[in-house]
């Protein structure tokens, strides 16, 4: 599944899984009138990925969103979103929220090293 996303959204090799990092469970009211939960489960790996971006195979919202690759300092990457749920508050997609937790773990864990 990483090689996958990697692929699909990155349009990046995966070189290496090193380790599983953790996961996150989220739930929510689902969409669909028939269910009473929606639930997802997000896994993290610390990974080896190639440095060159290649094509991408988004889905058509995430072309909608204008999801374009690049490499960020990790710094950069959570001030944006948290401007970003800043800045509008309740309308930012709960991925938004979620990825920006994992950031800052991330950001925090370097920074203690």
């Amino acid at each position: 599944a990483v090689h996958r996303e990697l692929k699909e959204e990155c349009g990046i090799d995966l070189l290496e899984i090193i380790a599983p990092y953790g996961k996150v469970i989220e739930y929510s009211r689902p969409k669909e009138t028939d269910f009473d939960v929606f639930k997802m489960t997000s896994f993290y790996y610390r990974c080896r990925a190639g440095a060159e971006f290649g094509e991408q195979s988004l889905d058509a919202y995430e072309k909608d969103l204008g999801f374009t690759p690049r490499w960020v300092n990790i710094d950069k990457a959570v001030k944006n979103n948290r401007s970003l749920l800043n800045e509008r508050p309740g309308s930012m997609p709960q991925w938004v929220v979620r990825e920006t937790f994992i950031l800052e773990r991330l950001r925090d864990e370097k920074d203690e090293v």
